[in-house]
C-alpha cells in the first residue's frame, strides 16, 4: 500500500529518518495502520521487513518500508499481482530487487518523502540493490515521477483472492494499484542533496 499524500502542516522542525526498531517500530506501525484507515478505511498490508520512519522529535510523520526476498521467500506482492518476470527492466533476481511499500507522509513542506527515499536508496545501494518493486495508485505514481525517479510499469493482474478481507478496500476501489519498478540509482541521483554528510 502506497500513500503519497501530504497533509497536516507542522511547524518547521528538523526531520530525522532512521530504521525504526523496538518501540520506534511499534510507533511507526501504528502510524501506518492509522494512515491506511484514514485513506482507505482498511488495514495496511502486513509488514515483515524494515521500516524507515521520518520523525519530528518523537512524532512519526512518514514511513517507507523495504522487504527483502529470496528464491525461498517470494515478495508479498507476488501473491497479490500476477505478472511476467520477463517484462521486468532487468532479470527478476530477488537478490538485486526489494519490495517497497507503506509510503505514507503526514506533513507538508518538510521534504519528508525526499528524506525517506534518500535514506532508503542509500541503504539499498550499499547492499547492491538496483530496483525497488512497488505497487502504486495513480497519485503515488505521479509523485514518484515528480521526485525524478526512473519508474517502469510492469503489466500484471490483481489476484483479489489472495488479499486479506481487512485490506480489500485498497485493492477493490478504483483506481486500482499497479506494479512498478523504480531504479535505485535514479533515486540516488535525484536525491543527492538529501544524503547524510
Amino acid at each position: 500500500m502506497t500513500h503519497a499524500t501530504n497533509s497536516a502542516p507542522l511547524e518547521r522542525a528538523k526531520v530525522t529518518v532512521e530504521i525504526a526498531e523496538g518501540s520506534d517500530r511499534a510507533r511507526a506501525l501504528r502510524f501506518i495502520d492509522k494512515r491506511a484507515w484514514e485513506a482507505h478505511q482498511c488495514a495496511a498490508r502486513p509488514l515483515d521487513g524494515i521500516v524507515f520512519a521520518a520523525r519530528i522529535g518523537t512524532r512519526v510523520v512518514g514511513t517507507l518500508s523495504v522487504d527483502f526476498g529470496s528464491d525461498e521467500r517470494p515478495f508479498p506482492l507476488e501473491s497479490i499481482h500476477r505478472f511476467d518476470p520477463a517484462l521486468m527492466p532487468m532479470p527478476f533476481d530477488r537478490r538485486r530487487i526489494v519490495q517497497g511499500g507503506h509510503w505514507m507522509v503526514r506533513v507538508r513542506g518538510q521534504n519528508v518523502s525526499e528524506r525517506l527515499y534518500a535514506a532508503v536508496s542509500e541503504h539499498l545501494a550499499l547492499r547492491g540493490i538496483e530496483w525497488f518493486f512497488v505497487e502504486a495508485k495513480p497519485h503515488a505514481y505521479r509523485r514518484l515521477l515528480e521526485l525524478r525517479f526512473t519508474v517502469v510499469y510492469i503489466p500484471g493482474t490483481l489476484c483479489l483472492a489472495h488479499i486479506p478481507k481487512d485490506g480489500m478496500r485498497y485493492y477493490s476501489e478504483d483506481p486500482k494499484p499497479r506494479l512498478y519498478m523504480v531504479s535505485v540509482p535514479s533515486m540516488r541521483r535525484a536525491l543527492a542533496e538529501y544524503w547524510k554528510p
